[in-house]
């Protein structure tokens, strides 16, 4: 006999209304304004799952084949939407409206991307669906969502495996350029709001975007660009946005 896990209990935010996306927002397209997905579609919202939200933003990164795995590739009048999930071991349609929470009129959970795409309440839809409820999926790993959709496995390495910063690099260049999808883990703490003096939030999960090098006073200065699924940059340390190293090395931020 099969004895499933008992659900998890978390205190989220109670919903007033289920707001349909079609609806609020008619001039809104699936894939945003210019029909393709892309990382800054995604803007988590008052929900602790930060990790599938930094796997749909690494996959975005590659639209054709993103888009790829959804059957719904334009809106319809219906509000009906559906993509192909690995479920145990085998790809299965998930289907869903486009009813999401809703509290005094906005939206609860995943946001519309900057682009104003809605595909990221969506598949987050499909993710609780997968899941039994939306707060069942409060906290996981990114290869989860990796997996999820794409059905490939993935790995998780720590920092201690390499010997020092360089070796990292090297390593996350290496797949950078084979086109992985790599999202990251900041350093544990009792809350994604306790930040360290930079900025990073603890327990977070973030996109990497791509590894790049660059020349500021002679040297090499080997860089890592990550995406928050906040969809804002708390990062305030080396290197940052409006760090004036930026204009001195005469390379855009």
């Amino acid at each position: 006999m099969i004895q499933w896990p008992a659900f998890r209990t978390y205190n989220l935010p109670t919903p007033t209304e289920f707001i349909s996306l079609g609806q609020k927002y008619p001039n809104n397209k699936l894939f945003g304004s210019d029909n393709t997905p892309d990382p800054h579609g995604v803007k988590q919202g008052a929900i602790g799952n930060c990790y599938i939200k930094a796997a749909f933003s690494c996959m975005a990164e590659h639209a054709d084949q993103f888009k790829s795995y959804w059957n719904t590739k334009a809106d319809n009048k219906a509000g009906i939407y559906s993509a192909n999930w690995f479920i145990a071991g085998k790809q299965r349609p998930v289907t869903v409206d486009d009813k999401v929470p809703g509290r005094r009129g906005r939206l609860m959970f995943a946001q519309l991307g900057l682009d104003g795409g809605k595909w990221a309440p969506i598949l987050e839809k499909m993710w609780s669906k997968i899941n039994g409820a939306y707060d069942q999926t409060v906290g996981g790993n990114t290869g989860e969502g990796f997996m999820g959709l794409n059905g490939n496995p993935s790995m998780t390495t720590g920092m201690d495996t390499f010997k020092d910063g360089e070796t990292l690099f090297n390593w996350l260049e290496g797949h950078d350029k084979q086109n992985a999808l790599i999202s990251a883990s900041s350093l544990p703490g009792s809350s994604h709001f306790k930040k360290t003096p930079d900025g990073v939030a603890r327990s977070h999960a973030y996109t990497v975007l791509k590894t790049e090098t660059i020349m500021y006073n002679g040297k090499e200065q080997k860089l890592i660009k990550m995406r928050n699924p906040w969809s804002s940059n708390n990062y305030n340390g080396t290197w940052s946005d409006k760090d004036p190293r930026w204009k001195e090395s005469g390379v855009a931020s």
